[in-house]
């Protein structure tokens, strides 16, 4: 709603944000440039009608979900697709590409979308907040 709201006040759009890690390969603080955004529609309701969006400046794949995922069995079924997960980079995303506006989105991951994953996150979140700020 934000980037519809003020989209005409830019001329590009950047998101720097948190995500699980869906990849063991991942530590606490890694960085990914995002280039595939797709939508995480539990139980498969929706499936095949939410398109997948891709943009040329990354190759990191990101999972939006309306919950938090914190638990293995999301996280298994996830990881084989994708990379990270948040929830919020596929409104952002879609609403540049509706809009028309350039586009880039960079993750850091916070957490292991895991039992324990908001303690994590609320553990770091101050170091990887001043990481992305820099």
């Amino acid at each position: 709603m934000a980037v519809a709201r003020y989209a005409h006040l830019c001329d590009e759009v950047w998101n720097y944000g948190l995500a699980g890690a869906l990849q063991d390969h991942q530590d606490i603080g890694h960085s990914l440039t995002i280039g595939t955004i797709g939508k995480y529609i539990p139980g498969g309701f929706g499936h095949g009608t939410v398109p997948h969006l891709s943009f040329n400046a990354g190759v990191g794949k990101l999972i939006s979900s309306d919950f938090p995922i914190h638990d293995l069995e999301n996280r298994r079924k996830l990881s084989e697709t994708w990379d990270v997960v948040d929830m919020e980079g596929y409104g952002i995303a879609y609403a540049c590409q509706y809009l028309q506006k350039p586009f880039e989105m960079h993750k850091i991951v916070s957490d292991f979308a895991s039992p324990g994953g908001r303690e994590l996150i609320r553990t770091h979140k101050a170091a990887l907040s001043e990481r992305m700020a820099q």
